[in-house]
């Protein structure tokens, strides 16, 4: 994966190379990205009050789930996005998309409601004793078991990290650096990709 993802900043690999009649995820263009930001974040605010509102364990671990699979189906490749794009409009609304979207998960893990729901559930199995486990320690680690006023401290620090972790992640995405790979080990990669790459006085092929 981590390769794949290295080829398509390089430029390497269209997004269908994989499967050309349909992309294996969604190729937002930037007005897209833009457009859709909002929306979606709103939604999912929608649905964390929905499951604040509610009392009792009842399935909040199902919820959880739905929550987090309605927040990535989105906010994932929008990353992907803000990572890979050709273009520099589409990476820059990923990355103020993401900006606005990735403070949301210390939202739902600051919430000292939700946080008693959960305390509530009596695990049914291993599967959700883990999951019970990785929930505490995020509930935990988000602020929710601190006062209000120590609360907000946090989720000022965990934003902030969110933020300084997305201009690491541009600065990287938009150096200049280059590297220098031979043709040995470009093994396996197509003709037609190799033969696009720029050289330099060695015959190695140089990658952005």
């Amino acid at each position: 994966h981590t390769a794949a993802v290295i080829l398509l900043a390089a430029g390497a690999l269209p997004l269908q190379a994989a499967q050309p009649a349909r992309p294996l995820i969604p190729v937002y263009t930037a007005a897209e990205i833009s457009t859709r930001c909002d929306a979606e974040l709103a939604a999912a605010r929608k649905m964390l009050k929905a499951m604040e509102a509610r009392k009792g364990a009842g399935n909040v671990l199902a919820e959880l789930n739905a929550l987090s699979i309605q927040a990535a189906d989105f906010a994932n490749p929008v990353y992907l996005l803000q990572n890979v794009a050709v273009d520099k409009t589409t990476r820059d609304a990923a990355q103020a998309c993401l900006e606005k979207l990735l403070p949301f998960e210390t939202e739902v893990y600051q919430s000292a409601t939700l946080y008693e729901r959960v305390k509530a559930v009596k695990a049914k199995d291993s599967i959700d004793t883990v999951y019970l486990q990785d929930l505490f320690e995020k509930f935990e680690d988000g602020g929710a078991t601190l006062p209000v006023d120590k609360r907000k401290r946090a989720k000022e620090i965990s934003d902030e990290l969110e933020r300084l972790g997305l201009d690491f992640q541009k600065n990287i995405n938009e150096a200049g650096t280059t590297v220098t790979i031979t043709l040995a080990e470009a093994a396996g990669m197509p003709e037609s990709w190799i033969a696009a790459r720029k050289r330099d006085d060695q015959g190695n092929l140089v990658l952005g």
